[in-house]
């Protein structure tokens, strides 16, 4: 709410301005007016049809109220514009500021997102307001124009000489109600002075109204009181007895303004219809900031827990006797007697092999010995001139050289075959 000191001054300027506009050329005009003749016959009116030097009067003073008229266009256009502008940027601070404190605190994720509309809802509601002030700035001033434009157009076409003509009066009349008219357009379009006069002519009782704002600013001083006292000392104090009569103190208060709160939302009903949007912003605002007394109250009262955990851990630890570590037996007879089994089998393997070299070692020595005996029968054939008998033998000795070698060859293959199943079988045998 604006303060007195602002209003009072706003009121001294607006007056201010208003006799400087106005009053100057009117009195200055009147007296010029007043000394045309020797008789004072003649009215003391700034906008009559004098003299030439009247015309130069109104013609400034003219000038003078149009500037003044673009430059409250223009400034109500650039209003517009930045509560448009300002309305925009709010919500994407309010979005920010929320997803920050949903990032840091996701367990009140709800209440936040609550927080968040009645954010939205209030910079909306402000943005309405905002807007609606200026449309009545809009329509107070094209009253203006059109009340005192046809004025200042028949001022400017009758420069001077002559009697006051009937479209100057009727415009004279025309510019004398807009002083009637321009109060109505306030007490019409302002809530506040629409309110004001409907209780002035309805006669309202105002009991209800001072029990409510006197509750309403006891709510708040203690919602003061909790925001810098009470939470500053549960902040600063060391001893624990100390805070938990601070915390006491501080949730006694928070359950006193909700309960005051309450009986705010019950007194709000009461309140007649065009107060009640008024009351019911600054109610939500007091709950607006009790949900977030209330956060910060939790948020202290975490850090105090997490401080005295991590001081009794840190205690414990302090206070720890540490000792040497006991005897450890481990355990190792299945695994010894699984190596035993493991070598066992290798070495079995091992024979399994050096067999299959010495039957190899075997047909090799008995091949070398058929090939002599074969080399000594052909010599005695020779000598013997057994030529009949030549030719079977020697068909003999390659049957019996191809059988040898078809034998190695088997006994070979199913020493390699065999190798590989008697290993598995034997480990599948010894291993328990």
């Amino acid at each position: 709410m604006e303060s007195p000191q602002c209003v009072l001054f706003g009121t001294f300027m607006i007056w201010f301005a208003s006799i400087t506009i106005n009053l100057g050329p009117t009195f200055l005009s009147g007296a010029l007016a007043a000394n045309i003749d020797e008789e004072n016959h003649a009215p003391s009116c700034p906008l009559i049809t004098g003299p030439l030097r009247h015309y130069v009067l109104n013609v400034l003073w003219i000038v003078t109220n149009v500037l003044v008229l673009l430059l409250t266009v223009y400034h109500l256009y650039k209003l517009y514009r930045d509560l448009s502008t300002s309305s925009i940027e709010a919500v994407r601070i309010a979005s920010l500021v929320t997803t920050m404190l949903n990032v840091s605190h996701p367990q009140n994720q709800d209440p936040e997102s609550r927080s968040h509309l009645q954010v939205n809802s209030y910079i909306t509601r402000m943005e309405k307001e905002g807007v609606r002030r200026v449309k009545m700035f809009v329509v107070v001033t094209v009253c203006y124009v059109v009340f005192w434009g046809p004025l200042f157009m028949v001022t400017l076409l009758t420069p001077s000489g002559g009697d006051t003509g009937l479209g100057h009066e009727v415009t004279l009349h025309v510019a004398y109600i807009h002083a009637f008219i321009n109060p109505a357009l306030f007490l019409t379009l302002h809530q506040g002075l629409r309110k004001a006069i409907t209780d002035i002519v309805c006669c309202q009782c105002c009991l209800n109204n001072s029990k409510m704002e006197s509750l309403y600013h006891q709510t708040n001083i203690l919602l003061q009181e909790v925001t810098s006292q009470d939470l500053v000392k549960i902040e600063r104090a060391n001893n624990k007895d100390d805070v938990d009569n601070a915390e006491t103190y501080a949730v006694h208060k928070m359950d006193i303004i909700y309960q005051n709160c309450n009986r705010l939302d019950i007194l709000i009903n009461k309140e007649p219809p065009a107060r009640r949007n008024n009351i019911k912003y600054k109610v939500d605002q007091l709950k607006y900031d009790l949900k977030h007394v209330q956060n910060s109250l939790a948020i202290l009262q975490q850090r105090r827990c997490v401080r005295e955990r991590e001081k009794e851990e840190r205690e414990a630890l302090l206070s720890r006797n540490f000792t040497t570590n006991d005897d450890t037996s481990i355990f190792l007879d299945y695994e010894l007697h699984h190596h035993d089994k493991l070598g066992e089998s290798n070495r079995a393997l091992d024979e399994l092999l050096g067999a299959g070299g010495s039957i190899l070692e075997g047909l090799k020595h008995q091949g070398s010995s058929l090939k002599s005996a074969h080399t000594r029968v052909i010599s005695l054939a020779q000598t013997l001139d057994l030529a009949t008998l030549r030719g079977p033998i020697e068909e003999g000795v390659n049957i019996h050289k191809s059988s040898t070698l078809i034998t190695t060859f088997l006994s070979t293959f199913f020493s390699i075959i065999t190798s590989p199943c008697n290993y598995f079988i034997t480990i599948t045998l010894q291993v328990p």
